[in-house]
């Protein structure tokens, strides 16, 4: 059984701000219109630059021998070649080196003992060279010209720190579509507010070797949304992001891990946020904009917790997390009132809640 909406239809819509004309680009190929370029306007013009910027992709795994020469190969059959593709394992025990043995004249294998996602991460960012770094996951898909579209953003708008693009949702094999759609999701106008009122920087994006290096890389203490708390650090920092519209990496996702992954991604999102409001820097804008995601997040993590009850725990726990959400007057009238129904009959509740066995994929997609 559901009770809530995704914690992006609560969000403070002034976070949608439109588009203005000015901070287009909308350029053309051949006879064709090319894809929309948003990013904030420029301050002071932007420069020439007539050398092409140069990627590193990581290819951060653990368990993952399945799927990363998937991964690997759709990085090196760009039609702009990387830098260099730096796959970092995260201490794995499955056959990684036969997966990888088809590549190893093209690759940079990296190895240290189990810490974490963030610490893969960080093994790869260290070690790379190029302008600029991105992370293709190794059950993720880059498709054949992302690197040039990215780098065809980059030398457009030579301002531009974060390099950003859409990426195709794909769950069980099944293509849903785009996980952004909207532009308006892309946030131009405060990017500093903007970024702490919600992660408008998609997962599949580049950014500034020396920029995340200066500050501190990827937090090794978050157990989720640690790539958010880069884009915030980077963009307090000043950093200014951009955004190529159009998907250009496939997202590959099991739908057994979604539901399970709810509670983790909103403790994630939560304890990033908690991070961010203990700076000293803040505008009083940008604070209340962080206290007010901070908010709706843990109502959503309220719910989640309960959704997971409804599932798994006794009639007893059900109906106390439940009676919590229905008494709590900032949740939504129908979550509340369906917070009631499982609180009055908690194991017609679960039965209802395991039939349902489809998620809002491109939602929780947007939330982690």
């Amino acid at each position: 059984m559901r009770l809530a909406a995704s914690v992006a239809d609560s969000q403070d819509r002034s976070a949608l701000t439109p588009h203005s004309e000015n901070a287009r680009d909308n350029r053309t190929v051949g006879a064709q219109e090319g894809p929309q370029y948003f990013a904030p306007s420029p301050v002071g013009g932007v420069s020439e630059r007539r050398e092409v910027p140069t990627f590193s992709i990581l290819i951060p795994c653990y368990q993952a021998a399945d799927t990363v020469g998937r991964a690997v190969d759709s990085v090196l059959t760009q039609t702009t070649a990387p830098h260099e593709v730096i796959v970092c394992d995260d201490g794995s025990t499955d056959d990684l080196q036969r997966a990888l043995a088809p590549y190893a004249e093209n690759i940079v294998v990296l190895h240290q003992a189990n810490r974490g996602v963030a610490a893969a991460r960080n093994l790869g960012l260290n070690y790379a060279s190029g302008e600029f770094v991105a992370v293709c996951d190794a059950d993720d898909v880059y498709l054949p010209t992302i690197l040039a579209e990215l780098s065809a953003l980059a030398m457009t708008r030579t301002d531009l720190d974060i390099l950003c693009c859409d990426a195709f949702i794909e769950v069980d094999g099944e293509i849903l579509g785009p996980g952004r759609p909207d532009p308006a999701t892309f946030i131009i106008d405060d990017q500093r507010v903007g970024i702490l009122q919600r992660d408008f920087v998609p997962g599949r994006s580049a950014f500034r070797r020396d920029l995340l290096l200066n500050v501190g890389g990827y937090d090794e203490s978050l157990e989720c949304a640690e790539d958010w708390d880069c884009w915030i650090r980077l963009i307090l920092g000043g950093a200014i992001a951009g955004m190529v519209h159009m998907p250009l990496a496939r997202t590959r996702l099991r739908s057994d891990s979604l539901t399970a992954s709810r509670v983790r991604v909103l403790s994630g999102q939560a304890a990033v946020l908690r991070k961010s409001l203990a700076r000293s820097d803040l505008s009083k804008a940008e604070r209340e904009a962080a206290m007010l995601h901070f908010d709706i997040i843990e109502r959503a993590l309220h719910v989640a917790k309960a959704q997971d009850a409804i599932r798994d725990a006794a009639p007893a726990e059900v109906r106390r997390q439940c009676l919590a959400i229905a008494g709590d007057p900032e949740q939504p009238f129908r979550t509340r009132m369906k917070a009631v129904s499982a609180a009055v009959a908690p194991r017609w509740a679960r039965r209802r809640a395991r039939r349902e066995t489809r998620e809002d994929h491109r939602i929780l997609h947007l939330e982690s």
